[in-house]
This record gives structure tokens, C-alpha cells and sequence, in this order.
């Protein structure tokens, strides 16, 4: 297996689908944290799978001290970004989650999984390629699922990396591709 890690924001959606597609296939991941007690609002069953998920992470990475605020998101997604800047072979996953859509909530996000799973093992398949993405001391990238909207926390991400000049890999486009051919 190529040798790489991937960091997750930890919030709902994306970044859990990609810890959780870390976990399924034996790739170290850190889970990087805003704050403390991030999840406290989310609903109880959430908040299990979350905290099940920071157990099996190789570290757990409380950016900032204290509880909410909407900056320490940003400085969490700023950290992560400086990780992959700064270190070989590190990947960092922050996007966006599906909306509200009630039954349909759960099979979406079920889908999210498989697909997150798709995109770390093609990732793993890529780096294991002789001159693949990652190897000989390459930097990594973002890997995102970004809707395309220029507000928000994930398009504010995606600009501090493009700024620095970290790799946006944003997987929305095949996203909805997968949703399609699915349906």
C-alpha cells in the first residue's frame, strides 16, 4: 500500500465519509478537530458515530482551544491546508454534506460512503502507479466536495489552498455522476 495519510476535518458528510472510507480500507488518518465538543448539538446517534470514528483515527488533532466559534472552523480548514503544504503525501478531505431531505437522508448518505471509498482506494491505486500522484516526495492535495458556491467554509477552504498552492481535487462533478448512474 502506498505510503500516505489523509487528514479529516470531522464534520458531517464528506469529511466523516472519507474517515470512515479510511478506516474500511486500513489508511492512517488524523482526525483534525475545530474544538472540543464539536458534535455536542448534533443528534445522539451522530455524535456515537463520530466519537466511534476519533477512536480508530492514528491521532486526534484539537486545533483550537476552547468551544464553538465560526473562526475555528476556518482555522481548522487553514491548518489542514498547511499540513499538506507542508508534508509529503498528505491528503486533507473537507466538503459539504447533503441537505435536509428527510427518508432520503440516510440512502444518500450511505451513498457518500461507497462513493468516499471509491475516491481514497483510486488514490491508493494512483500512488502505487510508478511516477503516480504522491510519490518521490510530491506534496499532496485537498480533496474536496465543493458545490461550486464561492460562501461558506468549504469554498473559503478551497480559496486558502489555491492561495498557497495546495491542489484542489474536488470530486463534485463525479459526485453527481455516481448519483445518476445510481438512481
Amino acid at each position: 500500500m502506498a505510503n500516505i495519510k489523509i487528514i479529516s476535518g470531522m464534520a458531517m458528510g464528506w469529511d466523516m465519509a472519507i474517515a470512515r472510507a479510511c478506516v474500511k480500507i486500513g489508511v492512517p488518518w488524523i482526525a483534525a478537530v475545530p474544538f472540543k465538543d464539536q458534535e455536542r448539538t448534533w443528534a445522539p446517534a451522530t455524535q456515537e458515530k463520530y466519537r466511534e470514528l476519533l477512536g480508530l483515527s492514528e491521532r486526534v488533532e484539537v486545533v483550537n482551544p476552547g468551544y464553538w466559534s465560526v473562526r475555528k472552523f476556518l482555522l481548522r480548514n487553514e491548518w489542514m491546508v498547511d499540513q499538506v503544504r507542508n508534508g509529503v503525501d498528505i491528503f486533507a478531505a473537507t466538503g459539504h454534506r447533503p441537505g435536509s431531505l428527510g427518508g432520503f437522508q440516510k440512502v444518500l448518505l450511505d451513498g457518500l460512503n461507497r462513493f468516499a471509498i471509491g475516491v481514497v482506494q483510486g488514490l491508493l491505486d494512483e500512488m502505487a502507479e510508478p511516477g503516480g500522484a504522491g510519490t518521490g516526495g510530491q506534496v499532496g492535495s485537498m480533496l474536496t466536495l465543493w458545490n461550486g458556491k464561492t460562501e461558506g467554509g468549504t469554498a473559503t477552504c478551497v480559496d486558502y489552498a489555491q492561495q498557497h498552492g495546495v491542489e484542489v481535487c474536488n470530486y463534485w462533478p463525479q459526485w453527481i455522476e455516481w448519483l445518476r448512474e445510481k438512481r
